[in-house]
């Protein structure tokens, strides 16, 4: 069998030493390996050291109340292999297993970019409305018909006047007798009034055309009564 020295192993960061407490193992005890061997009390806890081998404890070379150093001789074991081929010292705490390091954070699926919507088609503009060019009505259709009544009507026509062209003075523009008298004889005036005529004896009045009656319906036509052509005679 072969002597294998045990060396107090590293106690922890920033311990260089502690004091025992307890002596666990005495010369003679047969250990196996990590059997606590020691008590040793820190400035931080009270922690066991471990037997590194399996073996047969020869000499303890610290008592309780002592001061163990870092890296000093504690325990001399007699055991089956050699100090070269004992395990390395195992520090007084068993030895924290290390954490299996966290699995990477999933990452975010990148937002799926929405493809634009394809241009809609250009909606068709329909041709603009040409309103047909027709043959232009005369002022005199799209007039509105005179406001007389029938007689102030048939006087008009007695005396060859356009009733739409009078200017009534009545009311909304009503048409009276003496508004027709009037127009009648401004025509008259216009005109010349009478015209002589070569070789007559005695002055007749100038002709006036006439307008075509038959446009607001149906003609009559009568005799111009002795009072008509007397008025219309001193209406010239």
């Amino acid at each position: 069998m072969a002597a294998y020295a045990f060396e107090l192993p590293e106690l922890g960061e920033g311990i260089e030493s502690g004091d025992v407490v307890n002596v666990l193992v005495a010369a003679g005890d047969r250990v196996v390996q990590d059997q606590p061997l020691i008590e040793l009390e820190t400035d931080k806890a009270v922690i066991e050291v471990p037997a590194p081998v399996n073996g047969v404890v020869q000499t303890m070379h610290v008592q309780s109340g002592e001061k163990a150093n870092v890296g000093q001789l504690i325990v001399t074991f007699e055991t089956e292999i050699s100090e070269a081929a004992a395990p390395a010292s195992t520090a007084p705490e068993a030895a924290m297993p290390e954490p299996e390091p966290a699995p990477p954070a999933a990452q975010a699926p990148e937002p799926a970019v929405a493809e634009p919507a394809p241009p809609a088609p250009p909606q068709a503009v329909p041709p603009p409305v040409t309103a047909p060019i027709g043959r232009p009505e005369s002022a005199t259709a799209q007039r509105l018909p005179a406001a007389a009544s029938p007689s102030v009507r048939r006087l008009a026509r007695e005396v060859g006047v356009d009733i739409n062209e009078v200017n009534g003075s009545g009311p909304g523009g009503r048409i009276s007798v003496d508004d027709v008298k009037m127009h009648a004889r401004r025509l008259l005036t216009d005109t010349g009034g009478y015209h002589a005529t070569a070789g007559a004896a005695a002055a007749e009045p100038r002709a006036i055309t006439l307008p075509d009656f038959s446009r607001w319906g149906e003609v009559e036509h009568q005799a111009m009564t002795s009072v008509r052509r007397a008025t219309a005679e001193h209406m010239a």
